[in-house]
């Protein structure tokens, strides 16, 4: 006891100030550290699931990416499909009408040989019968005599057999 009288440490003192600091001790603990431990953890538990939120989120993201490329080889094979079908497509379409162009041309041709064909057998009848017209008037002047129906049509006749065989 020497020592506490030494000190000057009154023991109803000492005694008093143990108490207040249990009660002290226990009024913080009941008070102001429960409630800060339990909004710490409440505080852990949200960044916990924002973490875990934020990894979901994260593989969900990668499986959009993951399908957008899908969709995006998907997009372009179909393209090319669609490109390949056009262009053959378009070559038929081509065949098609070059083979339309080509008959049309032959035809058109054709109808020009025969009108051609036709123009010469009128133009070669017309001659004919200039040059006929014109021996028939020829030989009238010559035997100066008027020839008659049947003579002109001899003439005609032997004419005509004449040019024919030449």
């Amino acid at each position: 006891m020497e020592i506490i009288e030494n000190f000057g440490i009154q023991p109803i003192l000492l005694l008093a100030q143990v108490i207040n600091f249990a009660i002290l001790i226990f009024l913080l603990k009941r008070f102001l550290y429960k409630p800060i431990l339990t909004v710490l953890e409440q505080r852990r538990k949200r960044i916990e699931e924002s973490l875990k939120r934020a990894e979901d989120i994260e593989k969900e993201y990668q499986k959009m990416q993951e399908r957008r490329a899908e969709i995006i080889s998907e997009a372009n094979n179909r393209a090319q499909e669609l490109i390949g079908e056009t262009k053959k497509e378009a070559k038929e379409i081509l065949e098609d009408t070059e083979s339309k162009a080509k008959t049309q041309t032959e035809n058109i041709l054709a109808k020009g040989k025969a009108l051609i064909e036709t123009e010469r057998v009128k133009m070669k009848e017309d001659v004919l019968k200039e040059v006929v017209n014109l021996v028939v008037i020829a030989t009238s002047r010559l035997t100066g005599k008027i020839l008659t129906e049947e003579d002109k049509r001899k003439l005609t006749k032997e004419s005509i057999e004449e040019i024919n065989q030449t």
